[in-house]
């Protein structure tokens, strides 16, 4: 299959034109300038986006069309576990109009609803991220310490041999602390915390 740039003009014009009856548009950015043994391109439109390709054996003279999800500020995706992706295949020599068609008919119904899905997911995530991050930056501000950047291993470890050693922040505002101090400090902490004696 050709990769000239005359071919990938005449298949970015093409998918232009199903991206129309689509009320989508080509992804100028998402379509490389050297597109080897098959055509990609994607179709957007705010967060959906479907992507097509042509030239892959088992779907010769066809195209393969399928949905995509965006990921969360994390670059996380959050899709369901093990979820197959919604695709189609469509016959290359049909019309934009008709390809268009087919991919209302039979990829956007699913893609739609397993998209509203990913989405609420994303929003999820997106609030569990910045949440736990301002929590973070609270108790850093304090100490006026550098805010950890990696989310897995978001935690603040003051200077010092003796007393906190690590503070660990929770997406709901409370923190955990790792502390090691003598007795007498400990029970300081346990006070000021609102413990005391245990009564049977």
């Amino acid at each position: 299959m050709s990769n000239t740039p005359e071919y990938l003009k005449v298949m970015d014009d093409r998918v232009r034109e199903i991206g129309k009856h689509l009320g989508m548009e080509l992804d100028e950015k998402e379509c490389a300038k050297e597109r080897y043994w098959n055509y990609l391109a994607n179709l957007k439109n705010g967060n959906k986006v479907i992507c097509l390709s042509t030239g892959q054996y088992k779907f010769k003279d066809r195209w393969h069309i399928s949905g995509s999800f965006p990921r969360d500020n994390k670059n996380q995706s959050q899709t369901e576990y093990n979820v197959k992706l919604p695709d189609i295949t469509v016959a290359t020599n049909k019309t934009p109009e008709k390809v268009a068609k087919d991919i209302k008919a039979r990829l956007l119904p699913k893609y739609e609803a397993q998209l509203a899905k990913v989405l609420v997911r994303i929003e999820s995530s997106n609030k569990y991220h910045a949440d736990k991050l301002a929590c973070v930056q609270k108790i850093a501000g304090f100490l006026n310490v550098e805010v950890p950047t990696d989310d897995y291993r978001m935690a603040l470890f003051p200077q010092g041999q003796r007393g906190v050693y690590k503070i660990e922040p929770y997406s709901d505002g409370k923190v955990k602390f790792d502390v090691e101090v003598d007795a007498d400090k400990a029970i300081e902490i346990l006070k000021i915390l609102g413990y005391g004696p245990i009564k049977d």
